[in-house]
């Protein structure tokens, strides 16, 4: 996030932290449909109009 301050700028260098995001399917979904959600997520996180949002 470009336009968002670090905490480095208010004194805070010492600051990190981290984030994961975590996608979740019912136990018994069909193989087919876990490489479905695999690649899809896979294909949107390489398009560069989202790296660079």
């Amino acid at each position: 996030m470009k336009d968002v301050p670090t905490t480095a700028g208010p004194g805070m260098p010492e600051v990190r932290y981290s984030m994961w995001h975590v996608l979740y399917v019912a136990k018994g979904t069909p193989a087919g449909t876990t490489a479905a959600l695999n690649s899809a997520l896979r294909k949107a996180l390489s398009d560069p109009a989202l790296l660079e949002s």
